[in-house]
């Protein structure tokens, strides 16, 4: 996991590096992990909604499943 990490956030400099051109390392690393905070906090959102409704439909079944006995 630790290297996948560090892989992704070195293709993302890369990629800064390519697209914005004059800026210094210091500025490509604080992008890259601004970008990977967010993403961080984006992918834990969309989990917690899965949770969430993952719970609610099994709520759903009980419900069912006491209406069908």
């Amino acid at each position: 996991m630790v290297r996948k990490s560090a892989s992704l956030i070195n293709d993302k400099i890369a990629e800064y590096r390519q697209n914005l051109a004059g800026k210094d390392m210091q500025d490509y690393v604080a992008m890259v992990l601004l970008w990977f905070a967010t993403e961080q906090n984006t992918s834990t959102i969309h989990e917690l909604k899965w949770k969430e409704a993952a719970e609610k439909i099994n709520s759903l079944e009980k419900l069912i499943d006491k209406a069908l006995i």
